[in-house]
């Protein structure tokens, strides 16, 4: 009786491809899909955290009586504004020999 002849290899039986399961482009994929998912949810939590400081400091401000005779600048109004020449050497009161 005769062998049987050789059956051929089954596709998953092939050990000599080097890229079994997901490809680097595939994982790349993901994982960018899933920084872009953190950064959308990382932006949201900001936007929540400064919306509740307005509505803090609106609510602070609510709550503190106005006091009239404070002004409403914290800032003091700056005097006459420097001027740009330098006072001379020279004294005015000094007559000219000449």
């Amino acid at each position: 009786m005769p062998p049987p002849p050789p059956q051929p290899p089954h596709p998953s039986d092939h050990q000599s491809e080097p890229n079994t399961g997901r490809s680097f482009k595939d994982k790349l994929g993901i994982y960018l899909t899933g920084v872009a998912i953190g950064l959308m949810l990382l932006g949201w939590f900001q936007y929540r955290k400064g919306i509740a400081r307005r509505q803090q400091a609106a609510q602070t401000q609510q709550n503190q009586p106005q006091q009239p005779d404070q002004p409403a600048s914290t800032t003091p109004p700056t005097s006459e504004p420097p001027t740009s020449d330098p006072p001379s050497s020279e004294s005015p009161s000094e007559p000219d020999p000449g």
